[in-house]
This record gives C-alpha cells, sequence and structure tokens, in this order.
C-alpha cells in the first residue's frame, strides 16, 4: 500500500514518514520517496498503523523517480514481490502492465483513475490466470498523462 502527504509547497525539507512502533512506543523512520517538483512524499507500506509526517533522516529520504521498480532482480519463488514505483503528473486514468521478452502482455497490474502522487504496485511473478511465470527478463510499462514509459526487470526463480 502507498502512502501519500502533501505537506505544502514550503514544507520543512526534512520531512518524511514516520510510523508509531507500538511495542518500543517511539515513532520509527520510513523509507519516504520524495517528488520535489511537486511536493508529494510517498512511503510504501506492507501493514496498517499510525503514521505522520515528521523530521527523518537525510538517508530516509529518496527522490522519487518516475519509473522504478525493487528489489531487482527478485526471487519470486522466496515468496518476494517486486515494488513497481511509479509517478502520477496529472489525475486521470493510469494503466500500468508487465510484458514479457516477446512483447506479449501477462499481466494488467494497474487499470484505474489516479491523482497525482507516487504509487506502488506489486507484481509477484504471476501472469492474469494465477501461473508462476518463467525466470527471465520482463518489461513493464506506465501510461499516464497520455504517456508511456518503459523499465525492464529481472525475476528468478
Amino acid at each position: 500500500m502507498t502512502l501519500n502527504f502533501f505537506p505544502g509547497a514550503n514544507a520543512d525539507p526534512s520531512l518524511g514518514v514516520l510510523r508509531w512502533d507500538e511495542v518500543g512506543e517511539t515513532w520509527e523512520e520510513v523509507p519516504t520517496r520524495v517528488d520535489p517538483e511537486t511536493g508529494w512524499l510517498a512511503a510504501t507500506v506492507e501493514e496498517l498503523g499510525f503514521f505522520r509526517l515528521g523530521r527523518v533522516a537525510a538517508e530516509s529520504r529518496q527522490p522519487a523517480a518516475k519509473l522504478s521498480n525493487y528489489p531487482n532482480p527478485f526471487a519470486a519463488d522466496q515468496a518476494q514481490n517486486t515494488q513497481i514505483v511509479y509517478k502520477v503528473s496529472t489525475p486521470g486514468r493510469v494503466q500500468l502492465q508487465i510484458y514479457n521478452s516477446l512483447g506479449q502482455s501477462v499481466r494488467l497490474l494497474v487499470d484505474e483513475f489516479q491523482e497525482v502522487g507516487v504509487w506502488t504496485a506489486a507484481w509477484d511473478g504471476q501472469n492474469t490466470q494465477g501461473q508462476r511465470l518463467s525466470s527471465g527478463i520482463y518489461f513493464y510499462q506506465l501510461q499516464e498523462g497520455g504517456r508511456r514509459y518503459h523499465r525492464s526487470l529481472i525475476m528468478v526463480r
């Protein structure tokens, strides 16, 4: 799940996302993607909880790329997903699709209206029918704002 925050145009440049740790009763830093053009902050989280903005170390703030994924390569056999992070520049319909090396579509991850911000989609190495795909190089395409962006990723089994 992606959390998006807009702290405002003149926000503190050291702001990032913090998560409340109930066991340690402290606020923990969450890796935060920063879009310097729009001021949006985004964090990918696996669990629900209490989150807020606060000052974080510089290492916890990463510039938001238009389109990237991590980890790359990823090991789908070890129940590992790759997180595809993408930036939406204008509100509208967004599509994020995975292709094999022959250019055939194997999975549509996102097909919906999305607002401006940094978003995340996970891919588990399966096709649309839920079948495990083989190791190899795959491509992913983002369509948003009338443009298409492409990147490659490597899946190992």
